[in-house]
């Protein structure tokens, strides 16, 4: 163990655990509020014997490794009442002791095994973090997905009754109460004693405080469960709220409490039938997605536009053919979610290949599909997963097909975009097919020079101004599930003083 790992531990076995928890949940809410992933702090370092006066930037995300490793090494009852300048200190610790724990965890990789741990696993840590704008479309699709497209499909499974038996509270109330939870997570890392008394909260009628506190048990983890946990610093991506032995039960990561907003319900329902052992809600899943999708292309395009590739007995094919007049875009969709483990700065190669093979099977669809139909259009074949995968068609996409046996009979023009992009790309065919042309077009000449960024979300905006108007306009439930949603979850002059770290 280097002096570095020393050093962090020994200065966090010194502070008083609870305090410094507080002051790491409240430097987060400050970040999210300002819908900054970062934030600088003034701090002074000694050249030779003289202060010389600086700055240093401090992320969220090593925030939340840190409040982790505090949980690991620390108790409520140490001597040290930690200053803001020591929460610095210790995040400086603990770059020192990441620069460790990176050269462990890659010692004995090959060259291409530590290139792809890296790459998966920086982006899918911190990227979402800098996208928090993002959260209310992905609550737009949740709510599709989880409560108007089973009733309408005649879903056998009883959704309502699985979420109250895993959370307590039915579905719709509990998607509700998580609103409220985060509105008042923005205006409290205390969240001992919830009341929705003068804050604004009570908006709904299952906006209760029974409810919220409910909620807060559910998402609440004590010291001893998360020192446990073999799911260590993303144990918080399951419960950001964290019970001290004071009975505190502080909010640590404001980020990830927002995220409960949106995927909490379905993260929720999912836990349910594991522990019954039962695949049935991922496969039923499968289903509310390829019903998205359909719903998707029926509203943003002409019947013309776009056909279902019939099933072949035997034979595994894509699932959508978009016709443009240069282009028939092949589209494969995949339902399937990426495990939490890839959620780390450095995942295992094996829970990454694992995930590439899933993504290979569409690969592969998409391939015999392109051969068995011959156009005089070029074909751009495209891998829509639903999960928001940072970089996962410069860095995922190539990893994929490189891994793949036999080979492809053709690994042009495969591209790989999360349902957003693919929102967003078929908004701009139902508009305006030259413009969706000339993405594709962008697209494909960025493949000459991939470090200008060749993503959809980097290459769409260089081409037009046309956004993702499915979620914004056709299924905007952000501002239609609870009226006045987003200005009620605004923090008043009074919070916005209390967000920096104290």
């Amino acid at each position: 163990m280097s002096d570095s790992i020393h050093r962090l531990f020994r200065l966090l076995r010194q502070c008083k655990l609870d305090h410094l928890l507080a002051q790491i949940g409240n430097a987060m809410r400050g970040m999210f509020e300002r819908n900054e992933p970062v934030m600088t702090v003034p701090a002074v370092r000694l050249d030779g014997l003289a202060p010389v006066p600086g700055n240093v930037t401090v992320a969220s995300w090593s925030l939340s490794d840190l409040a982790y490793l505090a949980i690991r090494e620390s108790n409520d009852f140490a001597p040290r009442v930690t200053s803001v300048h020591d929460l610095v200190a210790l995040c400086n610790e603990l770059t020192s002791w990441d620069e460790t724990v990176a050269a462990r965890e890659l010692r004995d990789l090959s060259e291409k095994d530590t290139f792809l741990r890296f790459a998966v696993g920086f982006p899918q840590k911190q990227f979402w973090y800098q996208q928090v704008g993002l959260l209310p479309h992905e609550f737009c699709r949740q709510v599709e997905l989880l409560e108007k497209i089973p009733t309408r499909i005649g879903s056998p499974l009883n959704l309502d009754e699985a979420c109250r038996a895993e959370t307590g509270l039915a579905l719709r109330h509990f998607r509700v109460t998580l609103i409220g939870l985060l509105a008042y997570g923005i205006r409290a890392t205390d969240m001992t004693y919830p009341t929705s008394d003068g804050t604004g909260l009570n908006f709904d009628d299952a906006m209760t405080l029974a409810n919220m506190k409910t909620a807060i048990d559910y998402y609440t983890t004590d010291y001893t469960e998360a020192r446990d946990s073999p799911n260590a610093e993303n144990h918080f991506f399951m419960k950001p709220l964290v019970k001290s032995s004071t009975n505190k039960i502080l909010n640590v990561n404001q980020f990830i409490l927002a995220r409960k907003a949106t995927e909490g319900p379905f993260w929720a329902i999912r836990e349910y039938y594991r522990k019954v052992a039962s695949a049935d809600f991922m496969n039923e899943f499968g289903k509310y997605f390829e019903q998205y999708v359909l719903d998707l292309l029926n509203t943003c395009l002409r019947p013309e536009q776009f056909e279902r590739i019939p099933e072949k007995v035997g034979v595994k094919t894509a699932d959508w053919i978009i016709h443009l007049p240069k282009y028939r875009l092949l589209v494969e969709q995949k339902a399937g979610l990426a495990a939490l483990s890839l959620k780390r700065l450095y995942p295992k190669v094996g829970d990454i290949k694992d995930y590439l093979s899933h993504l290979a099977k569409g690969v592969r669809q998409l391939d015999v599909t392109e051969q068995m139909n011959s156009d005089s259009r070029v074909t751009i074949k495209l891998l829509v997963h639903y999960e928001t995968l940072y970089l996962s068609d410069g860095i995922l996409r190539p990893a994929t097909i490189l891994e793949m046996t036999p080979p492809l009979a053709s690994n042009e023009r495969i591209f790989f975009l999360d349902i957003s992009e693919f929102e967003w790309l078929v908004s701009i065919v139902g508009q305006d097919q030259t413009i969706a042309e000339a993405v594709i077009e962008k697209k494909l000449e960025r493949e000459s020079s991939p470090g200008a960024g060749r993503e959809f979300y980097q290459v769409i905006p260089l081409v037009t101004e046309i956004k993702n108007t499915y979620v914004m306009d056709k299924i905007d439930h952000w501002h239609s599930y609870i009226p006045g949603l987003s200005e009620r979850i605004r923090p008043t002059k009074r919070d916005e003083q209390q967000d920096g770290p104290q």
